[in-house]
């Protein structure tokens, strides 16, 4: 949990079954507030890569999230799928800064997000850019010009 903002970091390996399954845990588990998917792209899919994605993307529509963002290559493949589906909130990025970037504008305490792509993805990388983005945006005690006092 970071600021209130609770994520399920999945970020090791994806494939479209582990996408799907990832998708549905998160729609599964509580959330006072949205459900966000950011997910990475897939590797080593071959000739299926394309058609994959856009199957994700289509999925993720189906579930009850809220917002999708999309990272790398194939993100708007994801994308494009998510928004066929019927999922308007949807964001293609191709970097993972500018996905925790998106992602800090959005967030709110008490939001559920699931970080998920291939390790070759890095898609980790979100949830430390995010963590570090509030660890600046947080004033440590006596910072904001509050006094400190120690009984």
């Amino acid at each position: 949990e970071i600021h209130g903002v609770r994520f399920i970091d999945d970020s090791y390996n994806a494939n479209p079954d582990s996408m799907k399954a990832a998708l549905r845990t998160l729609v599964e588990l509580d959330a006072d507030g949205k459900r966000i998917a950011v997910l990475g792209e897939m590797r080593e899919l071959g000739s299926a890569s394309e058609l994959a994605h856009r199957d994700v993307g289509e999925t993720a529509a189906t579930f009850r999230i809220d917002q999708l963002i999309t990272i790398g290559d194939m993100a708007e493949v994801i994308a494009r799928g998510a928004r066929a589906g019927g999922l308007e909130k949807t964001a293609a990025v191709r970097s993972t800064r500018e996905a925790a970037e998106l992602l800090s504008e959005i967030a709110e305490p008490g939001d559920l997000i699931l970080v998920k792509g291939s390790r070759s993805a890095r898609t980790e990388q979100v949830i430390e850019a995010f963590e570090h983005r509030y660890s600046l945006a947080t004033p440590k005690p006596g910072e904001d010009g509050s006094v400190v006092t120690f009984p």
